[in-house]
């Protein structure tokens, strides 16, 4: 392996990388974002005050050391990096940089002088691939919606229970009527979907949560109302549910009433 660094052949290393294979099976680090490894040696382990980089024979050299972030709108970050620091001797790591460009935005104000309020319709909202909840090995399944920016005219927002059922579809699920009528503070919000296994005899047990940016669906510069389809992991403790295949889906439409 370390002549295969010294070689610059990082891509083919990099297959091997243990939390890539992890992230990418959504068993850790759930919807978070990190930059590329390959353009740099691995970070570890390497002989504490050396001069120049030099692995440590017993261990195999690896990218230990990372910079992961999490974002509602990862597109609108970018990314310079990441780099390592050779000179730096002082451990047997490396230490590893990113430059994050983020943007800062003035929330606008939440009403306009129309004073309409903004509606969020949901349409064909279905669960994937829900993990088992029950001894049946099933779960019944309902969704809350909450948002701390999107102030809503009821506070508690629940869908109808679909019960015994892994991949369910959710015909009852309330508009949402936002005490908002400005579309560019709503097109700053997120939107967050509780999903909830019911259950008679014992408090309800949480499945896991959606996180739904709104800016791709609210309509802006007078452009009209569509209906658009939408795909979101399902979290949990920052593990992608069921394996990485637990799934909400369906369509949602935002329309001025």
């Amino acid at each position: 392996m370390v002549k295969m660094v010294k070689e610059k052949k990082f891509q083919e290393l990099f297959q091997y990388d243990q939390l890539t294979k992890e992230r990418k099976a959504g068993r850790v680090f759930a919807t978070f974002t990190e930059g590329d490894y390959t353009t740099f040696e691995p970070t570890f382990k390497v002989v504490k005050g050396a001069a120049e980089l030099t692995y440590n024979e017993e261990r195999s050299p690896a990218w230990c050391d990372r910079v992961l972030w999490r974002s509602n709108t990862p597109d609108a970050i970018e990314c310079k990096g990441p780099w390592n620091s050779l000179k730096v001797n002082s451990s047997d790591h490396k230490p590893v940089g990113i430059s994050l460009n983020v943007p800062v935005y003035n929330k606008p104000c939440v009403a306009t002088e129309s004073k309409k309020k903004l509606v969020i319709t949901f349409d064909e909202v279905k669960g994937v691939n829900l993990p088992p909840m029950d001894t049946n090995g099933l779960c019944d399944a309902y969704l809350e919606f909450i948002s701390q920016e999107l102030p809503f005219s009821k506070k508690r927002i629940y869908s109808g229970v679909i019960k015994k059922n892994l991949n369910p579809t959710f015909k009852k699920v309330p508009k949402l009527e936002a005490i908002v009528s400005n579309p560019a503070r709503m097109a700053h919000g997120i939107l967050t979907i509780l999903l909830w296994d019911n259950d008679l005899l014992k408090k309800d047990h949480k499945i896991g949560y959606a996180t739904m940016a709104m800016h791709p669906f609210v309509p802006t510069g007078g452009a009209a109302s569509k209906s658009t389809s939408f795909s979101l992991p399902i979290v949990l403790g920052g593990v992608h549910m069921n394996n990485g295949k637990a799934m909400l889906e369906g369509k949602v439409t935002v329309t001025v009433a």
